[in-house]
């Protein structure tokens, strides 16, 4: 039930200090998912679990460029080897997310997975459960 949040460094020039998920931009020919891969490799260290990522969320920017969000369950927490993008990490619970938080990850968090400071215990397993079932998106449809 826990997501794995990296602390931007203040010298980044893209939301300096927040907490946001690994992430960046595909090279050509790349899949989505392979460029999710060879991302978290990047800022977190060779050892990065690997395994059947999820899709969550996608997202278009102004300039066109698409962004995608993959979910990755792992048996157990792990300790990322950071770049110099990141300057420390959380295993956070999701009804317990640290701020200030990369804009576009609390979009994804709150309108894709569904995240919400009220939500019953019932409704957290829920939550979890769908994320983790083979069911990739929580609303089953992604925009496009």
């Amino acid at each position: 039930g826990s997501v794995l949040l990296l602390h931007r460094s203040p010298n980044e020039k893209n939301f300096a200090g927040h907490s946001s998920l690994p992430g960046g931009n595909d090279e050509d020919g790349e899949s989505p998912e392979d460029g999710a891969h060879r991302e978290a490799m990047e800022e977190m260290g060779p050892d990065v679990p690997r395994g059947r990522r999820k899709l969550i969320d996608q997202k278009v920017t102004p300039t066109g460029m698409v962004f995608h969000t993959f979910a990755q369950p792992v048996d157990e927490k792990f300790t990322p080897q950071l770049n110099s993008e990141h300057v420390g990490f959380t295993w956070s619970p999701m009804n317990a997310l640290p701020g200030p938080m990369h804009p576009a990850v609390q979009d994804t968090l709150t309108n894709r997975v569904g995240v919400a400071a009220d939500m019953s215990p019932e409704d957290w397993e829920g939550m979890v459960g769908g994320l983790l079932a083979s069911n990739c998106v929580p609303s089953g449809r992604l925009p496009t």
